[in-house]
């Protein structure tokens, strides 16, 4: 938002040269192939007006990729847990919805789990995946009774089976590395963001994140109600 409110003071200027860094290969005829990344939701960028919100005719037929595609209200309590609040189509033209997963958290000095999957085993023969569903975050936050549907079916009815369901609360309890309790994600999250390295995500709280990643990528279904983003 900040970027965006600097460079709107002078619209004009930034918005000629952007055109022109693009240049050759943005022409009206090959708008619709370069994309606009907003990795906010996408109304964050709102003052970023001539090419992400109601951009000039040249960037009208760019695509637009944000964690959300409309702004919504929500109510983690409600059946439908949020009510889309439509923008002007004007507003933000060609925009979809790339919401980022539920507690996808790693060292911040590290690759994505993925991405080092891949790397440690490159020639790792596909294997049938041994959880059908898997689902890790909070029950009390985003869409509430989804998640708590979510918990009574597969804790309750299935008893984490992984054939059927595997379910991680997040938000229960731990002992860390220092023999202290403390809640898995926020201790994850604090000591992730932070530069410090002897604040660095514990032993015992990586191992946690790391087996339950490895499970996720070797689910089928990945469950994914709706939180932090709410189109997930």
């Amino acid at each position: 938002q900040r970027t965006c409110q600097l460079h709107s003071q002078n619209t004009t200027a930034f918005l000629h040269t952007l055109h022109q860094a693009l240049q050759p290969h943005f022409t009206p005829n090959t708008a619709c192939r370069h994309v606009f990344l907003v990795p906010k939701t996408h109304s964050n960028a709102k003052d970023c007006r001539g090419w992400w919100a109601s951009p000039d005719p040249v960037f009208d037929r760019t695509q637009r990729v944000a964690h959300s595609q409309f702004r919504v209200a929500t109510n983690a309590h409600a059946p439908e847990f949020f009510e889309p609040q439509m923008d002007q189509p004007k507003e933000y033209p060609n925009l979809v919805s790339a919401p980022y997963p539920s507690s996808l958290h790693w060292r911040s000095n590290e690759s994505a789990p993925w991405i080092r999957r891949r790397r440690d085993n490159p020639n790792a023969a596909p294997t049938k995946r041994p959880h059908l569903m898997h689902f890790m975050g909070k029950i009390d936050h985003g869409d509430v009774l989804v998640r708590r549907e979510i918990h009574r079916q597969c804790v309750q009815l299935h008893h984490n089976d992984p054939t059927k369901c595997t379910f991680h609360d997040l938000h229960e309890k731990y002992v860390g590395d220092n023999n202290q309790t403390s809640n898995l994600t926020n201790t994850f999250v604090q000591q992730q963001n932070s530069t410090n390295n002897d604040t660095q995500p514990s032993a015992a709280t990586q191992n946690l994140f790391d087996q339950w990643m490895a499970e996720k990528l070797q689910a089928t279904f990945c469950l994914e109600p709706g939180g932090d983003t709410e189109l997930r």
